[in-house]
């Protein structure tokens, strides 16, 4: 079902969730109580992502078929676009944030975090050219102007941790640029937008003791 989704503005939840309801009572939910944890998870977290972070719920239950302890199911359902947990000694905890995307290593399609903070993004910027540029006289706007402007928001994004530093852009943009062609402006720019860590691999090398003495 997700796959024939296939689009990264939806996520599936596949695990039933057992919680209290509004009487104070434990309650198995269909797994669209889960999807709605992991929403208000995302809108909190704001530029953080629901990945390994303990989900508010009492327990949760696996469909028939599927193991959320075996690794390879686990992978089996991230592949296919599925948004599942998993529990271990400290808790309940999202696995991914995965969309229903999952037709190739789009960064962005590919997580939940990441399409949400680059909506916000891209929606600000307009908004904010909206009202400082449009209706203006090009005899008070000038592309060195805006040039600036631009330049202020994303130090205003990088602020709020929605863009970060990366080798190639210090300051978590590049190749920013404005062109004015009246009527019209043309703004383009490449944002480095913060993601999450999702995988640590270590390489640990052993080597056998050694020891002298005379």
């Amino acid at each position: 079902q997700s796959q024939s989704i296939a689009n990264y503005r939806c996520s599936m939840t596949c695990q039933q969730v057992v919680q209290a309801n509004s009487s104070g009572v434990n309650q198995q939910f269909l797994p669209w109580y889960a999807a709605a944890v992991a929403c208000g998870m995302q809108a909190g977290g704001f530029y953080k992502s629901i990945v390994n972070h303990l989900a508010n719920i009492v327990s949760f239950v696996d469909p028939v078929g599927y193991d959320s302890g075996d690794p390879a199911d686990v992978s089996d359902a991230i592949t296919a676009g599925l948004l599942v947990l998993t529990q271990d000694t400290s808790g309940i905890k999202w696995i991914s944030d995965q969309t229903c995307y999952g037709l190739d290593t789009n960064f962005v399609y590919n997580s939940i975090q990441a399409v949400y903070l680059s909506d916000i993004l891209a929606l600000d910027l307009a908004q904010s050219f909206q009202n400082a540029i449009v209706g203006k006289s090009v005899a008070d706007v000038s592309a060195a102007s805006a040039l600036s402007f631009l330049q202020q928001r994303f130090d205003y994004y990088k602020k709020l941790k929605m863009t970060t530093t990366s080798n190639e852009a210090p300051l978590g943009y590049r190749n920013a640029s404005i062109q004015i062609s009246a009527p019209s402006m043309y703004v383009s720019v490449e944002a480095k937008l913060t993601t999450s860590i999702y995988f640590v691999a270590i390489d640990l090398a052993l080597s056998a003791v050694q020891q002298s003495a005379s």
